[in-house]
């Protein structure tokens, strides 16, 4: 027995956090180096996440996007992968998850057959109330902890030795939408057992919360076992005062004075990893005038008064690892769901790179282009579709964006951080083509490094450092142009 050191099973080196893009990523993660000097962004979906806000602020239309992204991203080279949804409303419509399942599909090039939801269960309180729904979820847990050797992949993150790679259980997913309806059967016995008004129901909430409670004690320890991503939407509402003189103390710092959660516990607001408060949604129209979406999906796209685009800011309530109180615009289309490039393009229009020129677009307000990729002419009624169509132009954008948030977002970064004109010039003075370097994917996946890949890996920090001569692509040739064979497809 060592007599220094306990005798204590370690915790793993990194705890994952899985990348969804849309702005997500850079604030809640860092940058950690690969073994090809490669540098990883682990940021994005942590291992419990939580969505709150009041009605019709895209809650579940938010926590869809999360979950379903990063969980198509891990089914790349794996597909054991799978989700699982508990809808305690009992209003979940298969359609309806297979249209916001259906974009990211397609954007990993992927044939629409697999969009059958064969990898996702959804069941509800109509099918099992929260304990009996508990219970299935905590056995199938401890079961896949028990015999994660037999399901073990490979992270592009460095283990303690600094040397191999760390492994995990291929990753899992699931939702609870919303957990303030949550109700067990000892709560749902309450209910039946006395009408309304009963004194003796008068303990049923207080039941309903220690049954919460103790959920929210025992997921987070079970999903990092597990390696299960879990995501929970709560219901918000005005906060009343019972003595306006002497007011509750705010549940979080960047909360605003009159709401509170609803129905989901005290823990509920320090027990998850990121706690996600919507808020603001409003129709995004063109500014001046009542003619249509700001951002059209095509020149036909253009119904007075059309509802479908919105912008809604989206701030971590609750981030424990990057920062809290931070808010963002997210754009959504009541349609097809979170759209994350265009939320990316919504960003950087909105940052002055200086006096006269937006970050990292060239050309004026009417004709304008991204300075990753000057040969792709944009406008406001044309950027939408054209995002939908040019993975090429999507992946020029993701690195604007994210290079802007680490400038805006991160300290001690002026060593790195060039605008994107500069770094689109410095890389190909370097002798590097473009048009590989964004051929490139900038999210990490399982056995990340593998020439299996479509894409190969490229993250938004590499190209800073390439710019600078201190990285070079482990999967290109010494003459920074031509792909090494096992990469070349």
């Amino acid at each position: 027995m060592d007599l220094f050191t306990p005798a204590f099973t370690q915790s793993p080196y990194t705890k994952p956090m899985i990348n969804v893009g849309g702005g997500f990523d850079i604030p809640t993660g860092s940058f950690v180096a690969g073994r090809h000097g490669e540098h990883i962004l682990n940021g994005g979906l942590a291992s419990v996440t939580g969505v709150v806000g009041l009605g019709n602020q895209f809650k579940s239309t938010l926590m869809l996007f999360m979950i379903f992204r990063a969980m198509i991203r891990i089914m790349v080279l794996d597909m054991r992968s799978t989700g699982n949804m508990y809808d305690t409303e009992i209003n979940v419509h298969i359609s309806r998850l297979k249209v916001l399942m259906a974009e990211f599909i397609r954007e990993m090039g992927w044939a629409d057959d697999l969009i059958d939801l064969g990898k996702w269960t959804v069941t509800d309180k109509s099918m099992h109330l929260a304990d009996e729904w508990y219970d299935l979820l905590k056995d199938w847990l401890m079961n896949k902890k028990k015999n994660a050797n037999s399901i073990l992949v490979q992270t592009p993150f460095l283990d303690r030795d600094g040397v191999s790679l760390m492994m995990m259980p291929v990753p899992t997913f699931g939702i609870v939408d919303s957990f303030s309806e949550f109700v067990g059967s000892n709560v749902q016995k309450m209910a039946d057992d006395h009408k309304l008004g009963d004194a003796k129901a008068n303990t049923i909430y207080m039941k309903q919360g220690q049954d919460k409670a103790r959920f929210l004690m025992e997921v987070p320890p079970l999903c990092a076992g597990a390696m299960h991503y879990m995501g929970l939407t709560a219901h918000m509402g005005q906060k009343i005062e019972m003595d306006p003189y002497n007011p509750s103390p705010k549940q979080l710092q960047h909360l605003a004075n009159n709401l509170q959660i609803k129905g989901a516990t005290g823990k509920f607001t320090y027990l998850t990893n990121n706690t996600w408060w919507c808020h603001g949604a409003k129709v995004l129209q063109e500014e001046g005038s009542k003619d249509g979406p700001l951002y059209p999906r095509d020149s036909d796209d253009k119904m007075k008064f059309d509802p479908d685009l919105n912008e809604l800011v989206v701030r971590n309530l609750r981030g424990k690892s990057g920062l809290t109180g931070l808010g963002q615009t997210v754009l959504v289309s009541q349609r097809e769901g979170v759209l994350p490039s265009l939320t990316e393009f919504h960003y950087i229009r909105s940052v002055k790179e200086s006096d006269s020129k937006k970050w990292g677009i060239g050309g004026n307000n009417i004709n304008y282009y991204l300075d990753l990729l000057p040969e792709v002419k944009l406008g406001r009624t044309t950027v939408r579709g054209k995002l939908d169509n040019d993975p090429i132009l999507r992946r020029a954008l993701n690195i604007s964006s994210e290079i802007c948030q680490m400038q805006q977002l991160w300290s001690n970064m002026d060593q790195y951080i060039v605008t994107p004109a500069e770094l689109f010039a410095k890389v190909k003075e370097r002798g590097y083509e473009w048009n590989t370097l964004l051929n490139t994917r900038e999210w990490w996946t399982i056995d990340n490094d593998s020439p299996a890949h479509s894409k190969p890996f490229l993250s938004s920090m590499d190209l800073l450092l390439m710019a600078k001569g201190e990285y070079h692509p482990f999967w290109l040739e010494s003459d920074n142009k031509t792909l090494k064979k096992e990469y070349q497809k």
